[in-house]
C-alpha cells in the first residue's frame, strides 16, 4: 500500500520571495505531521508513505507506472462551494485519465462504513462500449467474493423521447441478459433492473435503496484537458461519484 500526499506548487503562486523560506518550512512541518499520522493508521499493513510536490494527477500517474499499482483509492469532497468544486474537478481528471481502476470514496459515504467486503455490487450500464469495458472488473469481484450482483440500466425519457416504459424496459432487459462471463461454480448470478429517470439520480437512489457496497461504472476517457467548465457541466459519472452513499469503482473505457 502506497499512501501518497501531493502538495500543489500553486501554494507559492502569490507569495512574495521573502516568504518562500517560511512557506517551505511550514510545508515540511505539515508533511512530517501528515506522514506520522498515516504511519500510525497503517502500522498493521505493509506500506510506504510518500510525499511530493507537483500536479496531483501527474504525480499519481507516475507513481502508478513506477510501482505497477493495481488500484487507486481516492477521497473526494462535495461541490457546495468553489474549493470543493475544484477538488471534484481533480477527481474527475484522475478517474478519466487513470490507466487503472479508481475507487472513489465520496463525501456522503458514512465515515463508519468499512470497505472490507463488497457483498452487494451494482454494475450500472448504458450499453456503450466504455460502459461495457467495466464489466470484467465487476464480474471479477463477484467471482472472488461470491457476492450479490445487480446489473442496472436507466431509461431517461428526455433522451429516448419515449414514455412507453414497459416496451423500452423489456428491450433493455433482453440486452442485459446476454451471456455474462461468471463461473457457474461460484453460484452467483446477476439480477437485472431497469429504472426510469435522470441517469445519475436513479443510479444513486437505486444503489442506496439496495444498500449497495459499491457501484461499478465504465467512464469515457477524457477528450483533451478537463477544466472547471467541464466540471460545472455535472457529467453523469462525476455526479454519481460525488453524491453516492457508497464507494464507486470507475474504469476508464
Amino acid at each position: 500500500l502506497y499512501a501518497t500526499h501531493v502538495l500543489s506548487p500553486k501554494t507559492y503562486l502569490f507569495a512574495t520571495p521573502e516568504s518562500w523560506s517560511a512557506l517551505i518550512e511550514d510545508r515540511e512541518q505539515r508533511q512530517q505531521m501528515n506522514t506520522a499520522r498515516l504511519e500510525e493508521h497503517l502500522r498493521s499493513v505493509p506500506h510506504q508513505v510518500l510525499s511530493a510536490v507537483g500536479d496531483i494527477s501527474d504525480v499519481l500517474f507516475r507513481l502508478i507506472q513506477d510501482n505497477q499499482i493495481d488500484l487507486l483509492v481516492l477521497g473526494t469532497q462535495g461541490r457546495t462551494d468553489l474549493p470543493k468544486l475544484l477538488m471534484g474537478s481533480v477527481a474527475e481528471i484522475i478517474f478519466r485519465y487513470s490507466p487503472i481502476p479508481v475507487l472513489t470514496i465520496g463525501p456522503f459515504v458514512p465515515r463508519e462504513r468499512k470497505v472490507n467486503h463488497f457483498s452487494r455490487i451494482v454494475f450500472a450500464t448504458d450499453f456503450s462500449e466504455d460502459s461495457v469495458d467495466a464489466l470484467p472488473h465487476a464480474t471479477a469481484l463477484v467471482q472472488d467474493l461470491g457476492t450479490d450482483f445487480t446489473v442496472l440500466h436507466v431509461l431517461d425519457g428526455t433522451s429516448t423521447g419515449t414514455v412507453d416504459f414497459e416496451s423500452s424496459a423489456d428491450h433493455a432487459l433482453r440486452q442485459m441478459r446476454e451471456p455474462i462471463p461468471i463461473d457457474p461454480e461460484v453460484g452467483t448470478y446477476p439480477t437485472y433492473a431497469v429504472e426510469f429517470g435522470p441517469f445519475a439520480d436513479q443510479i444513486r437512489r437505486f444503489s442506496e435503496e439496495r444498500a449497495a457496497d459499491v457501484i461499478v461504472l465504465g467512464v469515457r476517457p477524457a477528450r483533451g484537458r478537463l477544466g472547471i467548465a467541464t466540471h460545472l457541466a455535472r457529467r453523469t459519472a462525476q455526479h454519481i461519484v460525488g453524491d453516492a452513499t457508497c464507494p464507486v469503482l470507475t474504469v476508464r473505457g
